[in-house]
């Protein structure tokens, strides 16, 4: 995995436990927020050539 894949990778998946802790507080707006960041990152990863 190159490291355009490795770092997309990486933030989208933060991004996405982030907005799993946040919906289990109660924060639904804000855990809606970072699944888009997480999405936004995988599509980059996506993007990514290798």
């Amino acid at each position: 995995m190159n490291s355009c894949k490795k770092e997309n990778y990486a933030k989208a998946i933060y991004h996405y436990n982030l907005a799993d802790r946040l919906r289990k507080l109660g924060h639904l707006r804000e855990a809606a927020e970072q699944e888009i960041i997480g999405d936004h990152y995988m599509s980059l990863y996506r993007s990514c050539k290798g």
